[in-house]
């Protein structure tokens, strides 16, 4: 198992700077990660840096809380991708789905996933599992069935409790397997990362790519 291919080189620090971004594409193409994980801001500038490369540019949408209002994350995804965003990992409104107002979060994550997939790319919808009722889970998870997104990722990694085997395993036995699994929170060490792959993530979020490898 190579884990270069499984991770996504991120940083989504609010005191990032062009240098930093820099640096974090260097490193990803220099290592050959499978993208890079940054803010909406640095889209146009990590692009031309990873132009002539095979590292993916994610852009993260609606980060950290997903309760921005549908439309401005629906805006946010088309100009994040015509400035050269090759995936979205975007935030569910976790307010509206703890309010019940599920018509609300399910036309939320429809909208996302069609402006992406119109488009050509790849979504990566963020659910923060572990802040979730069963009920609430199996719900989310549905509605990504429905919607087909391209990915389910657990975690933001700013709350919650981050990523474990039994959270990605929770989830592989919910999700259909065309739908994969990204794993994200707390990832720190090679074996918590080969842990976690073996326990059916395809992808692995983390800011210390480096030290995983």
């Amino acid at each position: 198992m190579d884990l270069i291919n499984y991770l996504d080189h991120t940083l989504l620090s609010p005191t990032a700077s062009t240098d930093d971004i820099k640096t974090l594409c260097e490193q990803a193409i220099e290592n050959q990660f499978a993208a890079v994980c940054v803010s909406p801001y640095f889209t146009s500038f990590a692009s031309k840096l990873l132009n002539d490369s095979a590292v993916k540019l994610a852009i993260a949408i609606g980060y950290p809380y997903g309760f921005h209002p549908t439309v401005s994350k629906a805006a946010e995804i088309k100009w994040a991708i015509d400035h050269g965003a090759d995936e979205i990992d975007a935030v569910i409104n976790l307010s509206a789905l703890k309010s019940k107002d599920y018509s609300f979060v399910r036309n939320d994550i429809e909208t996302m996933a069609r402006s992406v997939s119109m488009r050509g790319k790849s979504i990566k919808l963020i659910i923060e599992e572990s802040l979730l009722t069963e009920e609430e889970l199996a719900r989310i998870c549905d509605y990504c069935i429905e919607s087909e997104v391209n990915f389910v990722k657990n975690s933001t990694g700013v709350l919650g409790t981050g990523a474990n085997p039994e959270i990605i395993q929770r989830l592989r036995s919910l999700l259909p397997k065309e739908i994969k699994i990204k794993a994200s929170g707390g990832i720190k060490n090679k074996q918590d990362a080969f842990a976690l792959i073996e326990a059916g993530a395809e992808r692995i979020g983390s800011s210390s790519c480096l030290k995983l490898i």
